[in-house]
């Protein structure tokens, strides 16, 4: 059994990583490993490193512990019975992890990378989403924060002012540090910074506060 060679790297879809770790679990399922299963799952290591380190020159985010990201649930978003978005949650994988993460404050208080990813299923104009956003944040937020969260409010509006519209099919990316600070991204390139954690939780909380934008989405994101 041999890796694809180093100058030839193919993206790491989520799919081929599960199918590493099964290749792993399959290797160590006698829980004796020979010497040369233990020569490729170095190689294998090696190998995957290799493609998250290459993902994280991509985005221009360094995810904490070059750990990979999970979908952890995903859902529609509708708005006047029509398609609007399928937005998806990424979580951070965990080895032990056998079930997915049920609780909104699991993810809202996580100091650890998260991704919210929309694609959308129709074309709709920017400043409609970030109207529609505002509104979700500030249905979950009382007056003391959002008397905190106004100027940074701002930067969120002109990153999507930035984007201008949105095509269908098209993909919006918040990608979340472990520190809560974070990029907007629209096609993979970088429309704007989220510069505190209180700002990320309250983006956060559009889809999984107490008040979400969709109550059936939210269930949908905790793997409901």
């Amino acid at each position: 059994m041999s890796l694809p060679a180093q100058n030839a790297q193919p993206p790491l879809t989520e799919s081929a990583f599960y199918m590493l770790r099964c290749l792993v679990a399959v290797a160590t399922a006698d829980n004796v490993i020979e010497q040369q299963e233990l020569v490729f799952l170095r190689a294998l290591l090696a190998h995957f490193k290799r493609h998250l380190h290459d993902s994280e020159q991509r985005v221009g985010v360094t995810l904490t512990e070059r750990v990979p990201l999970v979908l952890n649930g995903a859902g529609l978003r509708t708005r006047f019975m029509l398609e609007v978005y399928v937005v998806g949650l990424y979580v951070r994988t965990r080895t032990t992890r056998t079930t997915r993460t049920t609780r909104a404050d699991a993810v809202l208080d996580a100091r650890e990378p998260r991704r919210v990813r929309l694609v959308m299923k129709r074309a709709v104009d920017a400043q409609t989403i970030w109207d529609n956003f505002n509104e979700g944040i500030r249905t979950n937020a009382s007056g003391a924060e959002l008397s905190a969260l106004e100027p940074r409010l701002v930067e969120v509006e002109r990153a999507f002012r930035a984007i201008g519209a949105v095509a269908k099919g098209d993909e919006v990316d918040i990608d979340l540090a472990a520190d809560g600070t974070g990029v907007i991204r629209y096609r993979g390139e970088e429309q704007g910074v989220i510069s505190s954690a209180e700002l990320s939780r309250a983006l956060l909380k559009i889809w999984l506060g107490a008040k979400p934008v969709q109550d059936d989405l939210k269930r949908a994101l905790l793997g409901g």
